[in-house]
């Protein structure tokens, strides 16, 4: 997973991207089974079912790593997170392991150059009514937009996507 940020009203408004913290994701092991021939020189290695994490070990927090500058208005490479591999694993509802990402952002008004800390949480399985986990191989971007004019809310669109779909590119660093 990882998070990219876009800024609706670049012209009275600037964002700088604090901190991204992802809480109360499962922790655990992997464990694989090797079936076929052991005369052959390639084995199947069996996926455990259901095809998500479940009895975890344990539950974490995160802190994801930002390369931030003032939030654009697109999703450019200066406004997004670095990528967090994370066990599939459905998103729990209740109880105090619910999966939730918390966003802290300098708000910064250029009308009147008040800076203002401000601190969002959103629950992943919140977001849209079809993303209710973290799927096996899946590439998941929260892509995030800022915008004070709508009582300062926060809409979060993934863009979900299969491992084999290749984007081609290359970034410097």
């Amino acid at each position: 997973i990882s998070f990219q940020f876009q800024n609706a009203n670049t012209t009275d408004f600037t964002y700088t991207v604090k901190s991204i913290t992802v809480h109360s994701y499962t922790k655990g092991n992997l464990s694989l089974s090797k079936s076929g021939n052991p005369s052959n020189l390639m084995q199947t290695w069996g996926w455990p079912s259901p095809a998500v994490w479940s009895n975890p070990d344990s539950y974490e927090s995160v802190s994801f790593q930002t390369l931030p500058t003032a939030v654009t208005d697109d999703y450019t490479g200066n406004s997004k997170s670095n990528e967090l591999f994370v066990l599939p694993q459905t998103f729990n509802t209740t109880g105090q392991n619910i999966q939730k990402v918390v966003i802290v952002v300098d708000e910064t008004n250029n009308v009147n150059g008040i800076t203002t800390r401000r601190e969002f949480t959103k629950e992943f399985h919140e977001i849209t009514d079809d993303h209710t986990a973290w799927e096996i191989n899946k590439k998941i971007v929260y892509n995030i937009t800022f915008n004070p004019t709508f009582n300062l809310e926060i809409y979060f669109d993934p863009a979900v996507a299969a491992w084999d779909t290749t984007t081609p590119g290359f970034e410097f660093n």
